[in-house]
């Protein structure tokens, strides 16, 4: 009888509980943030105070045309995160990377816009298609793999998370990773900072 008391408990109490982060989190987005996400149509004339919807096809097509760009996927308001956005986006302007920010779900969203503020910059989000399922790993390798990016690992195709991938003419370059998987990696430094 007490194992029963005790699991209807434990039932009754997980119920109620909310998990963030193992999907793209946007059914559990305040209505407040909702009017600024819109799915992209054009890369020409962005609006910094907008979240694009992006697919991983319309990326490619859009890293055809720049020289060499950086793709960061991240996780909004990651402890895991080494450094603030700013510097990546002064990082690319001073070295003539054209820097897209793509967020991979909608968690900590009001993070993210705070931080962007003092420096605008277009953000964009996958955009996880509705015939696919909403398991964060699955739809960001996916996105992954529109882009052409496979990163082997020991025989194994991993996923990379809150990784810089570098671009030239649209054709995967490398990696560089913050964090990856449930170990923190090496530390990244732009021009010794």
């Amino acid at each position: 009888m007490k194992k029963l008391i005790l699991f209807l408990f434990a039932t009754i109490a997980l119920s109620s509980c909310t998990v963030y982060g193992w999907g793209d989190d946007s059914d559990k987005m305040p209505d407040h943030y909702r009017y600024r996400v819109k799915s992209l149509e054009s890369f020409d004339n962005l609006n910094s105070n907008l979240i694009y919807k992006i697919t991983g096809e319309q990326l490619t097509e859009e890293l055809k045309k720049h020289p060499k760009a950086i793709v960061y996927i991240f996780t909004n308001g990651t402890d895991r995160r080494i450094k603030p956005l700013k510097d990546y986006i002064e990082f690319a302007k001073n070295n003539d990377y054209k820097l897209f920010f793509v967020m991979d779900g909608y968690m900590n969203l009001r993070q993210t816009l705070e931080e962007l503020n003092s420096n605008p910059s277009p953000v964009f989000v996958i955009n996880r298609n509705s015939d696919e399922d909403n398991f964060k790993p699955s739809y960001v390798s996916r996105f992954e793999n529109r882009l052409n990016v496979n990163i082997i690992v020991d025989g194994k195709k991993i996923t990379c998370f809150n990784c810089l991938l570098y671009f030239e003419n649209g054709d995967f370059i490398k990696r560089i990773e913050e964090y990856s998987g449930t170990k923190p990696r090496k530390r990244i430094t732009f021009n010794g900072k």
